[in-house]
C-alpha cells in the first residue's frame, strides 16, 4: 500500500511509513506514544493515512491528544472498533466521547 500510494502521489509528497516498536508491557503496545513523536518531528502541514490496527491506534492517539500540527486530512481504512471488556482490548478501546475530541475542521475519511 505504501509503494503504491508514493507512485501515485509523485514527487510531490513524501510519504512516512514509520516501524512501530510493540511495547507488550503498555496496554496499547506504546504505539499511541510512538505516533506522537512521529508526527511532531514532520515539518509543516501534514495527511494522516492509518490501515487496521494502525488505523485504530491513529483514532485513539488523535481523540485523547491535543495536536499542534496543520492537519489537511485524516484517512482511516478498515479500522477496527473495540468493544467488549476483556483485559487485553482495554488498552486498545476508544473512549466513549472520542468523536468529541477528534481535531476540529479536519476532514475525516473512512
Amino acid at each position: 500500500m505504501v509503494d503504491s500510494l508514493k507512485h501515485a502521489l509523485g514527487g510531490d509528497y513524501d510519504v512516512l511509513y514509520p516501524k512501530l516498536q510493540v511495547d507488550e508491557s503498555a496496554p496499547d503496545f506504546g504505539w499511541p506514544l510512538q505516533i506522537g513523536e512521529k508526527i511532531n518531528e514532520i515539518e509543516g502541514e501534514i495527511i494522516l493515512i492509518g490501515h487496521s490496527l494502525g488505523a485504530s491506534f491513529l483514532l485513539k492517539y488523535l481523540s485523547e491528544t491535543k495536536v499542534h500540527k496543520k492537519i489537511a486530512g485524516i484517512f482511516l481504512l478498515a479500522a477496527p472498533f473495540w468493544t467488549g471488556d476483556e483485559d487485553w482490548k482495554m488498552g486498545l478501546k476508544l473512549k466513549d466521547d472520542f468523536a468529541d475530541n477528534l481535531p476540529k475542521n479536519v476532514p475525516i475519511f473512512l
